[in-house]
């Protein structure tokens, strides 16, 4: 009973929160819903909700899957929770990450509340796709949708100008190699001008060895975002409009122009004042990061989406592109590129990457400042560091003048400590959290070198480790992309690990073909064969001295591009994330290995009982300290 009843709460808990903004904010045709209204009509979706809710929480309760309620109300409690897609979104990736097995009562559910609330009516809908939710809850006028069509043909149009020359010329540079180093170039040079959607789509891409080949992957990763810093006076209004307060009250000393901007936004630097200071939980004068998204960004990519899905079904009947598999990486690509348009999904994981690794020293995220949070304004605590990306520059220039010292400690000692902490941070991420950072490339690493200031801390160093050098700190940034693995997943994606390094072909064959389950390889025993084969040759390599394990692994998805095999996205994400530390962590030091450190660390754990561990801690960070007692029965069944 009190369980059942913790769940009625959690419910009305979001029923009021959806009233509260039906009276602030009217949504329908405008005949229906009125803002000033205080008729029936107005409060009947929410009354009919509230009615509802109580049987399906009961309902809910006795089945023993609660976990995903707690999971929305915990993540939305401070804020009033609307229907956009911002808020679907964050609600669906917490109701995804309380548990597989849970989103299949509580999502319908969930969809079925929001279309009551839209819809005005009493009608329960527990069968409804997601294209469907989009359309009822998009509902515009009839000037909107004209604009919208006129918006969508302009844009087509100047795509259209733009690619069609790429694609043409393509047909004949791709499949004969005819000026093919040229045209890659061309492709890269054009996506820079298309448009934030395209280079965030080009930089994806960059990362997908299995879908595209590897001298055009090489090419992509030299995008560079070609998007305008926009004005200091548009900043002012979006930050004014998100929080209701002006810039001035919140921050001193803000920096006229930004410190950073990419394809989605731009950072400013600036200082909490003592009003900004009340809003949260950090003193006056603390140094904040202040992101603001680029003006009508998330429209242009939404239609520059769908502008992209036209253009790889042509693409797909052009003989010579159509080996491309251009229209799966764009429906692959389709999450990745919204989870970075929302900054507040990006707090969100900030949050949980902060909790992950709250007990682990040297490592450290920018912490949100809620609740100056909001989908196109992220404030964050300003962190301090050297980028990545020129400690492996030091590699290649002996008379770097950036080898100087700092804090005491020549920076070039710094190289094999640097190279274990990635190894752990990857360690953790994947086999203790199952919450990956997707995009942690060398820009994205911040370096920083911590010395013990207080006496206690040097003696206890002394003590337990007897070093008291200083050590790295790294700070990780943009974390808008993320990856997370089922059960299912990480069984085969462990599975993977062991037959790279025991050099078995078949066994990594199967593995691989398993990682979709909407498999479409049309010869799979003929991709086996190859993979066997190519580990045989490994075999000879790692007989005579070479031992390059992630040369390995790019082989093999060259094939995977070749034999069409399906791989999960996410999947690939972790192993592709991966593979990148592996390249600069070897390069920092070549006795280090992550792939072979992962082989040691699941050697002494059963694959269930990591996979167990790592869903407990990611349902333990969302939900509150009684999670385990709400948990019990989820976990037994």
């Amino acid at each position: 009973m009190a369980q059942r009843e913790t769940c009625r709460k959690a419910m009305a808990l979001c029923v009021r929160s959806w009233r509260c903004n039906a009276a602030a904010k009217p949504f329908g045709n405008g005949a229906t819903r009125r803002a000033s209204s205080h008729s029936s009509t107005s409060t009947r979706p929410a009354e009919c909700l509230e009615r509802s809710s109580e049987a399906s929480a009961s309902q809910l309760a006795g089945g023993g899957n609660k976990s995903w309620m707690k999971a929305l109300v915990e993540s939305r409690m401070q804020k009033k929770l609307e229907t956009s897609g911002t808020s679907m979104t964050a609600i669906i990736s917490a109701i995804n990450t309380a548990g597989q097995g849970v989103v299949s009562k509580g999502l319908p559910l969930l969809i079925s509340r929001a279309i009551l609330y839209r819809t005005s009516s009493c009608v329960q809908l527990h069968q409804i796709t997601p294209f469907e939710l989009a359309h009822l809850l998009s509902r515009k006028t009839l000037w909107q949708r004209f604009m919208d069509t006129f918006w969508f043909m302009w844009r087509s149009f100047v795509l259209t100008v733009l690619f069609l020359p790429l694609m043409l010329t393509g047909a004949v540079c791709m499949p004969f190699g005819i000026g093919r180093a040229l045209w890659l170039t061309y492709l890269r040079r054009t996506l820079e001008v298309a448009g934030p959607a395209w280079v965030k789509w080009g930089q994806w891409s960059s990362t997908r060895r299995d879908l595209f080949p590897a001298d055009m992957c090489q090419e992509l990763t030299k995008l560079q975002s070609s998007a305008p810093i926009h004005s200091l006076s548009y900043t002012k209004e979006e930050l004014e409009s998100a929080f209701q307060i002006p810039l001035d009250a919140l921050f001193s000393d803000f920096s006229p122009k930004p410190v950073a901007s990419g394809s989605i936004a731009q950072v400013y630097h600036a200082y909490l004042t003592k009003e900004g200071a009340k809003f949260s939980a950090y003193p006056a004068g603390t140094p904040v990061a202040v992101k603001v998204r680029h003006p009508g960004v998330e429209k242009k990519i939404r239609t520059d989406f769908e502008v992209m899905q036209t253009l790889a079904y042509i693409s797909s009947k052009i003989p010579g592109l159509a080996n491309m598999r251009l229209e799966e990486s764009i429906r692959q690509f389709a999450m990745p590129l919204f989870e970075q348009v929302d900054l507040e999904l990006e707090a969100e994981h900030l949050r949980r990457f902060i909790y992950n690794f709250r007990r682990m020293k040297g490592v450290s995220f920018p912490e949100p400042i809620y609740p100056l949070v909001s989908p196109s304004v992220l404030v964050e605590t300003y962190e301090e560091g050297e980028s990545m990306a020129r400690y492996l520059e030091m590699l290649n220039n002996e008379t770097d003048p950036r080898k100087l010292e700092e804090n005491g400690v020549q920076k070039t000692d710094m190289f094999k400590p640097l190279a274990i902490l990635g190894c752990k941070t990857l360690l953790q991420m994947m086999l203790r959290d199952n919450f990956v950072h997707a995009d942690l490339h060398p820009g994205n690493i911040l370096v920083r070198i911590d010395k013990p200031e207080k006496p206690w801390d040097v003696m206890l160093n002394q003590f337990v480790t007897g070093d008291t050098s200083p050590r790295p700190h790294v700070v990780l940034l943009d974390v808008g992309m993320t990856a997370e693995l089922s059960n299912t997943d990480q069984m085969n994606l462990h599975g993977f690990f062991e037959s790279v390094l025991e050099l078995d072909g078949e066994s990594a064959a199967k593995y691989i073909l398993a990682m979709s389950p909407w498999q479409g390889c049309p010869d799979p025993e003929g991709f086996k064969s190859e993979v066997g084969s190519l580990f045989k040759s490994f075999d000879n390599m790692m007989s005579s001295g070479v031992t390059d394990v992630s040369l390995c692994m790019n082989t093999v998805l060259d094939s995977v591009r070749k034999y069409h095999v399906n791989i999960q996205g996410n999947i690939l994400s972790v192993v592709v994330t991966t593979l990148v530390l592996e390249g600069w962590a070897t390069k920092l030091d070549p006795d280090v290995s992550i792939i072979t450190t992962i082989r040691q660390t699941l050697a002494f754990k059963d694959p269930i009982h990591w996979i167990k561990k790592s869903f407990e801690r990611t349902a333990d960070m969302l939900l509150s300290p009684t999670y385990r007692e709400l948990m019990s029965e989820y976990m037994v069944k």
